[in-house]
């Protein structure tokens, strides 16, 4: 059973891992867009 706990939990973190490096990249390039509509916005364009 021990090695069930130790499979599932390994497996959690590497989904984890997964999940966080996926919604990185996405919210950089959400922030990166925010970015640039507000310097546009603000240049009047």
């Amino acid at each position: 059973m021990e090695v069930l706990r130790e499979h599932s939990a390994r497996l959690v973190a590497a989904i984890t891992r997964e999940v966080a490096m996926a919604l990185e990249g996405r919210m950089s390039e959400w922030v990166r867009e925010a970015v640039e509509d507000e310097l546009r916005r603000q240049r009047g364009e």
